[in-house]
């Protein structure tokens, strides 16, 4: 690398340092215009990002509610949730049901004999225990109890693998081995067998403290058993959490639809549309002059804000009125692109017609080359399409505008070159200057020193 070509301008008394500078930077104008072309796509790149988040927690929000099932929602009642509490998904029916819970489900808990110590030898005896549990393979444990305590017994059987868990309790005088089945159930009852030379009498049936049973209940003169305390499926869309016996007594059990619920999912919605439709707006607004930082000639943006609107605002084709629009169920188009919701227009629509307004958001005929679905559907479809990648329309945009910085990027490498080569000219030439009436300054003295030298 070449030193830098350096100069006083002493000679000429003129600042040529100052006039390079002047010059590089008028010749730098061009490399700036670029750099200020690639901010502007840089901003437009992060505006469509912030476009296609907004338009990824639309769609997100619409395929929660693209189905009638998703769409509408449920409340559940129990008169006596201290026995029998009740939830309800999206796929449950209204109704009214009477069940009495007869019993709870359990795990299985047995008792070793008792003993004095839990951490002395030679009390356990010495053999092998076998552990089995429902129609799983047995589990050998052995046990020697010139090594073993009561608690090394509870810590072997804890690292057989058997479907159990064993303690040791302390009852106030004397130290017992607790073992627990890990699951509930009638399936799931536990067998023990000891070598005889062994103490814990773990097969005594009069250490079962409890039997694993099933959980019963009693609906319509049905007696249904579960393993677990959690039922569902016997009700469509609808579990049953048993809590307590109900001694015999019924205990109601309600599901109806629940309009707030259903309500609130349209709401969320026109929300979330909204966030995109004031975005697109505030990019489209004309304040005086046009603007190259935002999306205003975004011809993508454009299309976008289109399409959209174009799905709210139009019919169902495929249904009838009176509600085949939007506006038929209080959500309208505003001027600047957004949607308001009249919550008593809606409220007196899924009144008078449920199903018919269910109809307008999630009806699809299941072919995608057709329009003549649902709103929700249509804009799902819509909004999947300008996000899909590649070859989306966002995705396609966002490809164009960083072919064109790279370009930028080119240029303005190309250009910087040439304006270092252009600057290292400009210096060569000054210096050269310099060099020249150093020269003529040199050769002007010396002729006046011979010439005042004559005269004398």
């Amino acid at each position: 690398m070449t030193s830098p070509i350096t100069f006083s301008g002493l000679a000429s008394g003129i600042d040529t340092q100052a006039m390079v500078d002047a010059l590089v930077s008028i010749a730098r104008a061009p490399i700036e215009r670029l750099e200020d072309k690639k901010s502007d796509y840089n901003t437009q790149m992060s505006l469509l990002s912030s476009l296609s988040s907004k338009l990824s927690t639309l769609r997100s929000t619409i395929r929660t509610m693209d189905t009638q099932a998703e769409l509408l929602s449920y409340s559940t009642q129990s008169s006596d949730t201290s026995k029998l509490a009740v939830t309800a998904s999206t796929s449950a029916n209204p109704g009214t049901y009477q069940v009495i819970v007869s019993s709870l489900c359990a795990t299985e808990r047995t008792y070793s004999d008792p003993f004095a110590a839990k951490d002395q030898t030679g009390l356990v005896g010495t053999g092998m225990l076998t552990i089995q549990v429902g129609s799983s393979g047995p589990v050998q444990v052995s046990i020697d109890d010139t090594v073993d305590t009561l608690e090394d017994v509870a810590r072997k059987i804890n690292d057989s693998g058997a479907e159990v868990s064993a303690s040791v309790i302390y009852d106030g005088s004397q130290y017992r081995l607790l073992v627990t089945g890990n699951d509930t159930g009638a399936a799931n009852a536990i067998s023990f067998t000891e070598d005889a030379t062994l103490a814990l009498s773990l097969d005594d049936a009069a250490n079962q403290a409890q039997a694993a049973t099933d959980a019963e209940i009693l609906m319509d003169g049905f007696t249904i058993t579960s393993s677990s305390n959690r039922i569902s499926g016997l009700i469509p869309g609808v579990t049953l959490d048993l809590k307590a016996p109900s001694a015999g007594q019924p205990v109601t059990i309600t599901v109806d639809l629940d309009l707030d619920a259903t309500e609130a999912k349209i709401n969320k919605l026109v929300t979330d549309y909204n966030e995109v439709a004031t975005f697109l707006h505030n990019q489209f607004a004309f304040s005086g002059e046009a603007r190259t930082d935002t999306l205003m000639g975004d011809p993508a943006a454009r299309a976008i804000k289109s399409r959209l609107q174009s799905v709210v605002t139009a019919a169902v084709s495929a249904l009838q009125e009176p509600y085949n629009a939007l506006t038929q169920i209080g959500v309208k188009s505003n001027r600047d692109g957004t949607l308001s919701l009249d919550s008593s227009a809606l409220k007196s629509a899924m009144v008078d017609d449920l199903d018919a307004v269910c109809d307008l958001l999630t009806y699809t005929d299941d072919d995608d080359q057709t329009d003549n679905d649902g709103v929700a559907v249509r804009l799902e479809r819509a909004i999947r399409l300008m996000l899909q990648d590649p070859d989306g329309l966002l995705d396609a945009r966002e490809d164009g505008l960083g072919d064109r910085i790279a370009g930028i990027d080119d240029q303005i490498a190309a250009l910087e070159r040439n304006l270092d080569s252009y600057e290292e000219s400009l210096r060569r030439q000054f210096l050269a200057m310099e060099e020249m009436l150093s020269s003529m300054q040199s050769q002007s003295d010396f002729l006046a020193r011979q010439t005042f030298g004559t005269s004398k």
